[in-house]
């Protein structure tokens, strides 16, 4: 899944990059975060770990996932961004 990169020089000689990300990797990265998520709570009817998405979304909230998604791959992101830039 790639990046989609635009760099764009200003008058003052500073790069500034944007960056979209797929849609797809977002939420893939989401359902991770839940599955994560999902380990650290006793969610009634379910076994530890093993409680679906949509249980999470609802229990959690689906900014709260979102956030915490954005916390582990921004980084991530940021570093294959600056990669594809310098080649």
């Amino acid at each position: 899944m790639t990046l989609n990169i635009k760099t764009q020089e200003d008058d003052r000689r500073q790069l500034n990059v944007t960056v979209e990300v797929p849609e797809d990797r977002l939420g893939k990265a989401m359902k991770q975060t839940a599955r994560k998520m999902a380990r650290q709570v006793r969610v009634p009817g379910f076994r530890p770990g093993k409680a679906p998405y949509s249980v999470i979304e609802s229990y959690f909230g689906a900014e709260s996932i979102k956030q915490e998604t954005l916390q582990e791959i921004v980084p991530k992101i940021a570093q294959e961004a600056i990669d594809e830039i310098a080649v």
